[in-house]
């Protein structure tokens, strides 16, 4: 019976599945039964048969060396349980130093941030020599960031933030949400561009003119299926309506996790921003702190 070929050269690419052991020790063997069975069984009938074998046995083997190799290990490891111990020390301190490198090389060389000009952003604090029991790194009152923003010449914009889980309720539906009051000019100091619609802007921070929001992109995704009519949907969120503006990429989680010193250690991303909308007496009130305040610096100072 006539054959291609190739067929041969075919069934020896498909040997290559097994393992090399498995093939030194049984591969000229079926390299022969198959040439014999090609003598007299119809070409496609063979090759599916080989093929269904291949697919069957291979992994099979695979598994029995990896199987058979582990058993030899465990017994070589029982014998001289301290060797093991270091060894596997010196692993997981490999694994762990490599795997916390590379997360820092991701995040400060290859994976950039989700706003521009990122070195120009510094946090700022309040100092309070005074009191030395409380941390260093305490953030401010509104106020105290409207002011440092009224005076300033080292900074393009300072902005702020102050950090919460809020309850949102959606066609009936309540969900706790993590969030974060925002002055007008946040996205605008953080440089972040929203993937729909606008940002939060000056002229949302004012009462009466702060009932917006800003959604994260996972946000959109759970609650509205990615529907792009969902500018304009209302929230209702302390007894309140919000009107959805915008939409962020879905990089722009922040705050996120453990962004700064004192963040709220239970919202590991951020998913809602609306404006703060201060009234005067609150802009005034120093007692009303932040959590953090941001600043872009208007050059890049050379180190």
């Amino acid at each position: 019976m006539a054959w291609h070929p190739s067929s041969r050269n075919i069934y020896r690419t498909l040997l290559l599945a097994y393992p090399a052991e498995f093939r030194e020790e049984y591969g000229t063997e079926m390299d022969r039964m198959v040439s014999e069975r090609m003598t007299g069984e119809p070409e496609a009938g063979l090759c599916l048969t080989l093929l269904a074998d291949v697919l069957r046995n291979a992994p099979r083997e695979h598994l029995n060396i990896l199987s058979r190799d582990l058993r030899h290990s465990f017994r070589l490891f029982a014998k001289v349980p301290g060797f093991t111990a270091t060894v596997l020390l010196a692993l997981a301190l490999g694994i762990g130093a490599a795997v916390t490198i590379f997360s820092l090389i991701d995040t400060v060389l290859i994976r950039s941030l989700p706003f521009s000009d990122a070195e120009r952003l510094v946090y700022l604090w309040t100092p309070l020599p005074r009191y030395h029991s409380l941390p260093r790194e305490l953030g401010p009152s509104f106020a105290d960031v409207l002011a440092w923003r009224a005076a300033s010449k080292s900074f393009v914009s300072i902005t702020a933030l102050d950090q919460r889980t809020m309850t949102v309720n959606i066609d009936g539906d309540p969900v706790l949400v993590p969030g974060a009051i925002v002055l007008g000019n946040f996205f605008e100091t953080m440089r972040a561009v929203p993937l729909l619609g606008r940002a939060i802007d000056v002229d949302d921070d004012h009462p009466g003119k702060d009932q917006v929001a800003v959604i994260s992109y996972a946000f959109w995704s759970s609650r509205f299926s990615r529907d792009l009519r969902v500018l304009g949907k209302e929230l209702q969120l302390g007894g309140r309506s919000y009107r959805i503006i915008g939409v962020m990429s879905p990089e722009f989680v922040y705050p996120h996790a453990n962004d700064f010193p004192l963040a709220s250690g239970g919202l590991k991303r951020t998913d809602l921003w609306i404006p703060a909308g201060l009234s005067a007496r609150q802009e005034a009130n120093r007692m009303m702190t932040c959590d953090a305040a941001i600043g872009r610096r208007a050059i890049v100072l050379a180190l």
